[in-house]
């Protein structure tokens, strides 16, 4: 049986700074040594994407590297290296300009070859933004994005519209009021100490919470539209490729993207499709899942790019 180095194919690692419209952007590119003909642009939006004992990022680059393909790994202004700032913490925080800086960058190197842009959460909702607006991407690898409903540390995205929560979020949080009650946690001082510790949290959690209560009576308007959703339906629209992955974990994400995108089939065969990663958390923190959803997405860029 033959051996096979496959560092073999790695040609080089190359440390950038790309100048975007927030300032500078930390990047690491890794290029085959036969002709790139695709680059993936990973777009970093947190530390848990480039750190972390599965190292997600860095593993993906590897192996798409072996199946030569390019990757630039950006962080993304407020993260990692990047000197670029944001003061923002919201799931809208990036801007797609700073997304077509890096573009801008991988034509100026490969003038003829796909560009693939991957995110996760908020990087998944920026890379809709700018490949909505801008013909040189020429597919999206979408981690776990965010429909409608940030996670509950996040605090709400000034571009979206501030009354609209998805079925699934007023149902959920309905359950827990009412298991709150049933199980008389409101008599509890540790329940109360355990959830909101100096009192932190509680107020909006009670805001949060009266919404949703009204949103189940009214039954008002879900699809009030914000940026990101005006981006993805007009990307989808193109019929332009797109492979969404999203942890079974995940519930809430996943539960919010089948109700609202229900065109999308589970089948990697299509060109618009999405995958549930069997035990995969909303960063796919497990080794099993990790490896699948890796895969899975080499495997669908494969399969429609090749």
């Amino acid at each position: 049986m033959n051996a096979v180095n496959n560092n073999s194919r790695l040609d080089s690692k190359k440390i950038l700074t790309i100048d975007a419209p927030s300032g500078k952007l930390f990047g690491l590119q890794q290029t085959p040594a036969d002709e790139v003909k695709l680059c993936v642009i990973m777009l970093n939006s947190g530390m848990l994407n480039r750190s972390g004992p599965q190292r997600l990022y860095w593993t993906f680059a590897q192996k798409a590297c072996q199946e030569n393909m390019a990757v630039i790994r950006v962080d993304l202004a407020g993260v990692g290296d990047s000197l670029a700032e944001t003061s923002e913490t919201h799931f809208d925080n990036h801007k797609k300009e700073d997304v077509n800086a890096v573009i801008d960058y991988v034509r100026s190197q490969w003038p003829h070859a796909k560009i693939i842009l991957q995110g996760l959460c908020a990087g998944s909702r920026v890379s809709f933004k700018s490949a909505a607006e801008n013909s040189d991407v020429s597919g999206l690898l979408a981690w776990s994005t965010e429909i409608y409903t940030a996670s509950q540390n996040m605090p709400q995205s000034p571009h979206e519209p501030e009354d609209r929560l998805s079925e699934y979020e007023v149902s959920d949080t309905m359950s827990r009021v009412i298991n709150f009650l049933v199980t008389f946690n409101f008599l509890k001082p540790s329940w109360w100490r355990k959830e909101f510790p100096n009192g932190e949290g509680l107020v909006d959690t009670v805001k949060h919470t009266i919404k949703c209560s009204i949103k189940a009576i009214i039954k008002s308007d879900p699809e009030n539209q914000g940026e990101f959703l005006v981006a993805a339906d007009a990307y989808l629209k193109q019929k332009r490729p797109v492979y969404f992955a999203f942890g079974e974990h995940d519930e809430r994400a996943l539960k919010e993207f089948e109700s609202r995108f229900p065109q999308i089939k589970n089948d990697q065969a299509l060109t618009q499709s999405y995958r549930v990663i069997e035990d995969g958390t909303h960063t796919f923190s497990t080794k099993s899942s990790s490896d699948d959803v890796i895969k899975s997405s080499l495997d669908w860029i494969k399969k429609h790019f090749s």
